[in-house]
């Protein structure tokens, strides 16, 4: 589990999340989704 987050959380790519749905769990898809938008509102307010 923490190395697919670790997997999907690197990459900021927008069809990162669905590649992990189509893999895993839709609530691991989701987790890693959140993840993404996470990183990019840091991205967003660091400018």
């Amino acid at each position: 589990m923490l190395i697919f987050r670790l997997s999907c959380s690197t990459k900021i790519h927008h069809w990162s999340a669905y590649e992990c749905a189509s893999s895993l769990h839709i609530n691991d898809a989701i987790a890693a989704l959140e993840d993404e938008l996470g990183v990019i509102l840091v991205t967003i307010l660091q400018q």
